[in-house]
């Protein structure tokens, strides 16, 4: 595996949980145009694009795009993508058992990124 720069864990984990909690309130408020983009596509490619975006938000900050931690919980993603809690659990786990990510906690370790393209 390649080493990756990231933030200490437990010194950036308050702050990046405030950030994307910030990040996603504002999605959320956007309404229903984001709503609206998202409809057509699957819970499965609504949670691939999130990890997605995140990860490309990590690299644009100048850290690993297949590490990160997510701070917020399955209530909080799934107010943000139009699914239940309960939906986004099922996804994640079935990116895990597929080998796509490994997700322990609130880390995130995309370890197939080209099949998390393709969903």
């Amino acid at each position: 595996m390649v080493a990756c720069h990231r933030p200490r864990l437990r010194q950036g984990v308050k702050s990046a949980a405030r950030y994307w909690r910030r990040t996603l309130s504002v999605a959320i408020r956007r309404g229903s145009g984001a709503f609206m983009m998202l409809s057509p596509m699957s819970a499965e490619q609504r949670v691939a694009a999130l990890l997605l975006d995140l990860s490309d938000r990590w690299q644009a900050r100048g850290y690993c795009v297949s590490e990160f931690v997510l701070k917020v919980t399955g209530s909080e993603i799934g107010s943000h993508l139009g699914l239940e809690p309960e939906t986004v659990n099922r996804v994640l786990q079935g990116m895990h058992k597929r080998g796509i990510i490994d997700a322990y906690a609130s880390e995130i370790h995309i370890l197939d990124l080209p099949s998390l393209i393709l969903l």
